[in-house]
């Protein structure tokens, strides 16, 4: 795996950057919304490692001690750096591209 500058600290701000910068265009009903979506969405989950990162990171949020980042597995941890990777070379597509080529998929 390529290093990372920064580590993996430097790694969340600048994940926790581009998150809040979203969360503060939205209004409060589409924070709503998407509470609920996600809560739907979480409970549909059969993924441990990923219902693993998501307590990691609610934990985190609580205050616990422990640091979520340590909690996550090396893959884990490798495909976070490679998201913000391709982050950070303009790699992404929006959500609403995203959810329509699921669709497209799923249709095909």
């Amino acid at each position: 795996m390529a290093k990372h500058k920064g580590g993996p600290v430097s790694t969340f701000r600048k994940v926790s950057r581009f998150v809040l910068n979203a969360v503060f265009k939205m209004s409060a009903a589409e924070l709503d919304n998407i509470k609920k979506e996600l809560t739907e969405w979480i409970n549909t989950l059969t993924d441990d490692s990923l219902v693993g990162v998501l307590n990691a990171v609610k934990l985190s949020y609580e205050g616990n001690d422990s640091d979520w980042w340590e909690q996550l597995s090396l893959g884990e941890k490798r495909n976070i750096l490679e998201g913000v990777k391709d982050y950070e070379q303009g790699s992404i597509i929006d959500s609403e591209e995203f959810w329509k080529s699921l669709v497209n998929e799923r249709d095909s």
